[in-house]
């Protein structure tokens, strides 16, 4: 196969921790609860026309015609940067586009099968004053781009917040910056940049192929038989939260204890997502720099975390291992990884292909092709009725990703 070169734009993104000052707090979170006022205001005049029988113009420009009347009702809103208001509008078009979009998936799949147990589809809602993570977006154009950003002393300075702020610069920005959203979270900012950059992507020449099977007991199996365990970090920290949960539970709703107890929840979850995100760069980069075509599962995590407990009629069977087994694979962050590969390898020139999740790879024997229709969950290792093969239940799985990615692979390309 022959190297090609793709030119294209690319965004991508920059988040650095920012340590404002008491006066650049009180206007950050003035900007905050402006944004959040105004997507308010909006849902509710939405729904107010939808109550007297029109049909609102839910698009961006339809928004932003509302951005003038607010702001001569409101006088405060004229205290922060325009730009925070248009991409809130922006934000809560795409939000009322997602979901259309998903309702008439829900209603195709429903109308298929009105058994089937889903989770209906629901609307943008109001934003909650005390939501654990708030922030607003802006982009900069004309004078501002030159005024403001990140300056060559590390400094960050944004329209209508005074002075600069301090902010923890390690890694240098490339690239051309279109938007800066600060948000808080847990009494902590940060300042998420999305640039624009001409990125040259070489394909590389596929020589190596590897097929990796996700898992509970071990995070990755790879079909070259490597073993990538599994930290689960939320089941390091559950006693903590347990703990934390039934001093929360004996607390007036709202006190002073509460709020404190609270925090610290907050904070350990933090903690925990930070710790796998971290742990799942690492795996992600590791296999991309050593593979350069990658073949896993088309996984449906969702599906994978339905709760047991069915109904009162039905009742479900082994509701609290399901529930212990929902919490792992969520705490594995399968999605996480996926998507940090397709990303890794899309920037790196490299190659990604996703195997059908009715495949049988676990079932199907990789040296023989015959399929055990009697494996359980339980047989982590089995051996083949027909070629009396012994072979561990997910290094298999891993062989039969490999082999069956590998042939969508090249197929593709001849077509």
């Amino acid at each position: 196969m022959k190297k090609e070169k793709k030119v294209g734009v690319s965004n991508k993104g920059f988040k650095y921790r920012i340590y404002p000052n008491k006066t650049q707090i009180k206007q950050i979170e003035g900007a905050i609860q402006s944004a959040r006022y105004v997507r308010n205001l909006t849902i509710d005049l939405d729904r107010q026309i939808y109550s007297l029988g029109g049909k609102p113009n839910l698009s961006h420009f339809g928004f932003n015609s509302h951005i003038s009347n607010y702001r001569k009702s409101a006088p405060f809103l004229d205290d922060h940067y325009s730009s925070i208001y248009i991409n809130e509008m922006r934000h809560l078009s795409v939000g009322w586009s997602n979901y259309f979009e998903r309702l008439k998936i829900y209603n195709e799949r429903i109308k298929k099968n009105p058994n089937l147990d889903l989770k209906k589809p629901t609307p943008p809602d109001f934003r909650k004053r005390n939501h654990p993570r708030q922030s607003f977006t802006l982009h900069l154009t004309g004078g501002s781009l030159n005024k403001h950003g990140i300056k060559e002393d590390g400094k960050l300075t944004l329209p209508k917040i005074t002075g600069n702020i301090k902010i923890k610069y390690r890694r240098p920005i490339v690239g051309t910056p279109k938007t800066y959203t600060i948000s808080r979270k847990n009494d902590k900012y940060y300042v998420s940049i999305m640039v624009e950059y001409v990125n040259e992507v070489k394909k590389v020449e596929v020589e190596s192929v590897v097929g990796i099977d996700l898992g509970v007991k071990s995070l990755v199996v790879t079909s070259d038989n490597e073993v990538i365990e599994n930290p689960k970090y939320l089941q390091k920290h559950l006693k903590h939260l347990e703990v934390l949960q039934r001093n929360l539970s004996k607390c007036v709703k709202y006190s002073n204890n509460w709020k404190k107890i609270k925090k610290k929840i907050s904070e350990v979850h933090e903690k925990i997502a930070n710790c796998r995100k971290h742990y799942l760069h690492n795996v992600s980069k590791k296999l991309v720099d050593e593979y350069d075509l990658i073949s896993m599962e088309d996984l449906d995590v969702v599906e994978m975390t339905k709760s047991n407990k069915g109904t009162v009629e039905n009742p479900g069977k082994n509701v609290k291992q399901k529930s212990n087994l929902n919490r792992n694979i969520l705490d594995s962050g399968f999605g996480m990884l996926r998507e940090m590969i397709i990303y890794k390898s899309e920037s790196n020139g490299k190659h990604t292909i996703k195997v059908d999740r009715y495949y049988p790879t676990s079932k199907k024997c990789n040296s023989c092709g015959s399929v055990n229709q009697n494996l359980l969950l339980t047989d982590r290792v089995w051996e083949c009725e027909n070629c009396k093969n012994v072979i561990d239940r997910d290094y298999n799985a891993a062989l039969n990703i490999r082999d069956v990615g590998k042939k969508m692979f090249f197929d593709n390309l001849k077509n």
